[in-house]
């Protein structure tokens, strides 16, 4: 039998490590975001620390038809223009805990290095990619002439009058590509598909499965009109990429579904791992159901930038007393909203135009960087617990709105929700 080895090892790790696995770290995340990769990055070294960054937009130089004088040796010449952006950066992070004991019942035995290339790669990725998705979303208030609820011909005026035909069609995509392209976003001088569309399984299914034209599509496209299956096709300029991250869970109307409270509180941070939680009422929940948990201050509806919010299936239920799938990863106060109703899933359409294409910048004042604790100390002094943690100081912003078209929508595909998450 091999000798026992810790994964991470006692002490913390170096500035040369921490460099060299923060870099591990940025590369799983940017193979692996799928909202992300459509984010400017942007570190500003003389805010580096502060509480904002600057990012400076640099606009393209306006053409010129004027003729040159014989008689006049000088050329006509133009300024550069650009604007500025303060970015708010805030701190954010996740801290992975494990104790000896657990190290040795795991089959983690390869290090740090799979730590970061695993879990917390990965938690990194989803939590970058929700920031992502809530910067996208303040177009829905903040701008609305690039906003829609429901695809062409709708008359729903927000989500919560989204009707169950609001699904998406082919329509959609040739109204977005239209507009992108009359705003010089995608044209004739970008690459085949250079407009992309983000969206969930079931938004393409409901293209593909209402319209003829795109079935086609999917079937065969290119010269050759090779067999594709259900890859997604290239239409009209638009490329389809698919994520399960694009759905607001349970964010319709809240009275067209169920609602119900926790009947007192839940430790599901601090003193998890912890599955059941006691509700006011059972009624209208079922095995299987995928609800969202967020506080009641949220309102009517379930706020998805809310830092607490989770979305959990049930896996079992004994009167009021809901056990879930999976571990709660938030503490919930007594009260907190148990909501169930149908979803909303954003579609966003975004390209790149000849300014460059920043639709949402992220600001860092303090890059991301990966850190190891472990040693004796007041609370712990058998050095017990090991922490793995990514951290950094960074925030997003929606700097041109005129590059993306956006989308609220409902799915005809019901039937499927309880395979999710």
């Amino acid at each position: 039998m091999a000798a026992y080895t810790d994964i991470v090892g006692r002490s913390q790790l170096t500035g040369a490590a921490r460099v060299f696995y923060a870099a591990m770290l940025r590369f799983e995340q940017q193979q692996k975001s799928i909202i992300h990769q459509f984010v400017r990055d942007s570190t500003d070294p003389a805010e580096e620390k502060a509480a904002t960054c600057t990012y400076t937009r640099v606009y393209e130089i306006p053409s010129n038809i004027s003729a040159l004088s014989e008689l006049d040796p000088a050329l006509p010449y133009s300024w550069l223009d650009s604007d500025q952006f303060s970015i708010t950066t805030t701190e954010h992070g996740h801290n992975l805990r494990f104790t000896r004991y657990l190290e040795l019942q795991s089959y983690w035995d390869t290090g740090i290095q799979q730590i970061v290339k695993g879990r917390l790669g990965n938690h990194y990725t989803a939590s970058a990619d929700r920031l992502a998705l809530n910067e996208y979303l303040t177009c829905e208030a903040e701008f609305p002439l690039y906003r829609h609820y429901g695809p062409p011909g709708s008359s729903a005026s927000s989500r919560v009058t989204l009707a169950t035909t609001d699904v998406a069609t082919v329509d959609m995509c040739d109204e977005a590509a239209i507009a992108l392209e009359a705003r010089d976003v995608a044209n004739s001088f970008s690459e085949p598909g250079g407009i992309y569309m983000l969206c969930h399984p079931f938004v393409l299914a409901d293209i593909h499965r209402n319209d003829d034209d795109y079935g086609t599509a999917a079937l065969y496209q290119g010269g050759d009109r090779q067999f594709r299956g259900w890859r997604p096709p290239l239409w009209n300029n638009v490329t389809p990429i698919v994520s399960t991250r694009m759905v607001l869970q349970n964010a319709g109307l809240y009275s067209a579904g169920t609602r119900t409270t926790l009947n007192g509180a839940v430790a599901g941070m601090t003193s998890g791992p912890i599955k059941a939680v006691t509700v006011t009422s059972e009624a209208g929940f079922a095995v299987g159901d995928i609800v969202t948990i967020h506080p009641a201050a949220d309102g009517d509806n379930v706020l998805h930038t809310s830092a607490t919010m989770e979305n959990c299936k049930i896996a079992a239920i004994n009167s009021t007393l809901i056990t879930m799938e999976r571990p709660l990863n938030h503490d919930h106060l007594s009260g907190a909203y148990f909501t169930k109703t149908y979803n909303i899933y954003p579609v966003i359409f975004v390209g790149a135009d000849f300014d460059g294409g920043e639709t949402v910048v992220r600001g860092t004042t303090d890059p991301v960087t990966v850190y190891s604790f472990n040693g004796p100390s007041l609370g712990d002094p058998v050095g017990r617990f090991t922490a793995a943690a990514w951290y950094g100081i960074f925030g997003y912003d929606l700097i041109s709105p005129w590059n993306m078209e956006l989308y609220l929508l409902r799915s005809s595909q019901t039937a499927k929700l309880r395979r999710q998450l």
